[in-house]
């Protein structure tokens, strides 16, 4: 029975260390069943009307690791892995109901560890940009030139198979060009008279 708002936490800790686990093991028990619930309580709490619920949009941020392992497990089609269903959608939920820089702070971690699974990495990678890009452009740029580096530094030590590698380039190198100021514009809005030949 809850009693306070501490009981509440304690059972969030229990369950993040259940999912961890059910991720680690890969059993579909009670783990699995664990797994499902804390998404699905993260979902329900991120769609509350008319705004989400305090706890919710402070949690999830940190669980954004294992949710795009268990995003990944579900290859594209499944149905049967409602967990890995459900992680996909709560992922792109919290890149839109969650504080940028939060969502920013735990993705690199997660990124710049050695746990994500090839697939998970890729998929970080293009989460991190559309992160990014949900920031304000005044603090965008604080964030961008630390993240790249690390991104890059980490992408040669990761665990990453030659196989896979092509495509985890590929992902840092759509990360990057999507920073790219569009020279075109920047030409049109440059005064003829200032150009110096």
């Amino acid at each position: 029975e809850l009693v306070r708002g501490e009981d509440s936490l304690e059972l969030l800790a229990l369950a993040r260390a259940t999912a961890q686990s059910a991720l680690g093991s890969g059993d579909g028990g009670e783990g699995a069943a664990a797994l499902l619930r804390l998404i699905r309580s993260l979902t329900t709490g991120l769609n509350a009307k008319p705004k989400p619920i305090t706890f919710a949009k402070e949690q999830a941020p940190e669980l954004i690791g294992e949710l795009l392992t268990a995003a990944c497990d579900a290859a594209d089609g499944d149905t049967e892995n409602c967990a890995g269903v459900d992680a996909r959608q709560l992922v792109e939920l919290l890149v839109v109901k969650c504080r940028p820089q939060e969502v920013y702070t735990f993705l690199l971690e997660a990124l710049c560890g050695s746990d994500l699974l090839p697939a998970a990495r890729v998929r970080g990678v293009d989460l991190l940009c559309t992160t990014l890009m949900a920031m304000q452009d005044s603090k965008r740029h604080m964030f961008l030139g630390s993240c790249f580096p690390a991104l890059l530094k980490r992408s040669l030590v990761a665990t990453i198979s030659a196989e896979f590698m092509p495509t985890y380039i590929d992902a840092l190198r759509n990360f990057a060009v999507a920073f790219v100021p569009d020279m075109e514009e920047d030409i049109a809005e440059t005064d003829p008279a200032t150009i110096v030949m």
